[in-house]
């Protein structure tokens, strides 16, 4: 039945996903936390993020609280933790989502300080303009794949920050996505980094007058994603970035337009409706 799910979950067949996830569910043994640890946390973890896709508030709460009551490690709780922040977001709850994402980074060794002015954002930026500059999709490319998991993570619960502090406290973004930029360079390259180039160039387009590095970044971007197996999750999850800021500034109307049913089509194929109601 978890296979199943899994298989299901990739084909945007959310209802028979549930189906499977409740069946696999009611064949738990009796104390099967202690029996199928393994187990229970997959299809816990499967039914809080179905329940998500879903908008059932109720039930995913449910799982997140079983799974918090029986995990055994900080590591096996990171899957429920992201899901906790998007179920905080959901309910417009930003401050309190951002605040369990700075929680999970400085225990993944990755401290951030949220005392932020004007000059610390455009010294922040000024770096990104200076290692940005003649960036490429070839440059990128050559990086290599970013593999330590604790950083993986990291830059998971960043991409997390940038989306939310872009709705509640905008003058955090440009360092969460400077982190994830000198993240990428330091460690490789995964799927985050894309949000994270495109989150530094939203900021350049928004707090310093390098428009044109801020669209050629996007432009780098949108290359990376279309070689992405994730790229209708990366799409749908950018519009805002890309698409809304970047490309109806510098390219004609006409073109711009059309991508925003695209990207709304992207978004409910991956099951992210807080995307498709901003595309």
């Amino acid at each position: 039945n978890v296979t199943a799910a899994k298989f299901a979950i990739a084909a945007s067949s959310f209802e028979k996903a549930r189906s499977y996830i409740d069946a696999g569910m009611n064949l738990l043994e009796p104390q099967h936390w202690e029996k199928q640890y393994s187990l229970c946390l997959q299809l816990h973890e499967m039914s809080a993020s179905v329940s998500y896709m879903h908008g059932d508030v109720r039930n995913m709460s449910i799982a997140l609280n079983e799974i918090m009551d029986n995990v055994k490690s900080f590591e096996d709780g990171l899957r429920s933790s992201s899901l906790l922040v998007k179920l905080l977001a959901s309910s417009a709850q930003y401050k309190e989502a951002m605040s369990n994402c700075l929680a999970v980074l400085s225990n993944l060794g990755e401290e951030i300080s949220t005392d932020v002015s004007l000059p610390i954002v455009r010294s922040e930026l000024s770096v990104i303009q200076t290692t940005l500059a003649n960036i490429s999709v070839e440059q990128v490319q050559r990086l290599p794949r970013m593999t330590d998991k604790s950083k993986l993570n990291a830059m998971q619960f960043l991409s997390m920050l940038c989306m939310y502090s872009l709705i509640s406290k905008p003058m955090l973004l440009p360092l969460f996505s400077c982190r994830m930029v000198r993240m990428t360079i330091e460690y490789g390259f995964c799927d985050a980094s894309i949000v994270g180039l495109s989150t530094a160039a939203f900021g350049l387009f928004t707090f310093t007058d390098d428009i044109l590095l801020g669209y050629r970044i996007g432009k780098v971007c949108d290359s990376l994603i279309d070689e992405s197996p994730n790229r209708h999750a990366l799409r749908s999850r950018l519009c805002r970035e890309l698409d809304c800021s970047l490309k109806v500034t510098v390219e004609p109307n006409r073109t711009v337009v059309p991508l925003f049913i695209d990207r709304y089509n992207s978004a409910m194929m991956t099951g992210d409706v807080e995307s498709a109601m901003l595309c």
